[in-house]
């Protein structure tokens, strides 16, 4: 087990850098001339960037985890140990540790006095407390504001209370995608194999995070309320590493002898 971490820390650190590199560049890009960002700031969108895109990078922890496993039993409890513990930290580090500094940079502005933190931090309990006050107490009109959790739309916080939860099972899911997609490629040649295997990766990725983006709660999603399902639509973009799975699946089966 702790071969097959060190095999998918090995697998994600190296992509992960490049991401900050071009995260930190757009940042100090956006900056207006002569402002700064406060510790806290980077900490909460370090914390909640590294839990968004871990799952995506876990694909290539699975590549690297059929590597350095024989296919067996053994490789298939590897990759979903891994595929748990990592999952789990990025599901913390959405769920729990950025809505906890996004609060605390919040008091230290003096946004205390303000409605913005009326339910407290943006956790599992402060969004349920959120949404027990919403069913509770509807107001007249919905809205999205910050200063405005009262008018947050009920199924506007159903879906933030679960996709932390549906990021962390499509990280579970791409480890054992990057695996399957290892085996199904296993054969190919060095160069191909490795564009094989980065396309399946990617184009899984970009397919999860594009239906992400078609039920994330824009301005349309609130306009009554009910609209788009709070609870239905965060597990939605799941179809998509389940449907990959099944083909991938499939196709390694046709391939064994």
């Amino acid at each position: 087990m702790v071969a097959s971490v060190r095999a998918a820390v090995r697998a994600i650190v190296p992509l992960y850098l490049i991401w900050v590199a071009l995260r930190l560049i757009l940042t100090f890009q956006s900056l207006p001339s002569g402002s700064t960002r406060t510790l806290s700031w980077w900490m909460e969108h370090i914390a909640n960037d590294f839990g968004f895109v871990l799952p995506f990078l876990l694909f290539g922890s699975g590549v690297a985890l059929a590597e350095t496993n024989a296919p067996s039993r053994r490789l298939t409890r590897s990759a979903i140990g891994t595929a748990v513990a990592l999952a789990a930290f990025a599901y913390v580090l959405v769920a729990w540790v950025s809505p906890m500094v996004e609060d605390r940079e919040r008091a230290t502005v003096g946004v205390e006095a303000t409605e913005a933190r009326r339910f407290g931090a943006r956790t599992p309990p402060g969004i349920i407390r959120n949404l027990r006050f919403v069913e509770a107490n509807p107001p007249n009109e919905y809205s999205l504001a910050v200063e405005e959790p009262h008018k947050r739309p009920p199924n506007v916080l159903r879906w933030h209370l679960y996709f932390p939860a549906v990021l962390a099972l499509f990280g579970v899911a791409n480890v054992l995608l990057g695996a399957l997609a290892a085996r199904l490629t296993a054969s190919i040649g060095g160069n191909l194999r490795r564009s094989a295997r980065l396309a399946i990766g990617v184009v899984g990725g970009l397919l999860f995070f594009a239906c992400v983006d078609v039920t994330w709660p824009n301005p349309p999603f609130p306009r009554d309320g009910t609209l788009r399902p709070g609870v239905v639509a965060p597990w939605l973009p799941l179809a998509v590493p389940l449907i990959e799975a099944l083909v991938l699946f499939l196709l390694v089966r046709r391939r064994l002898p």
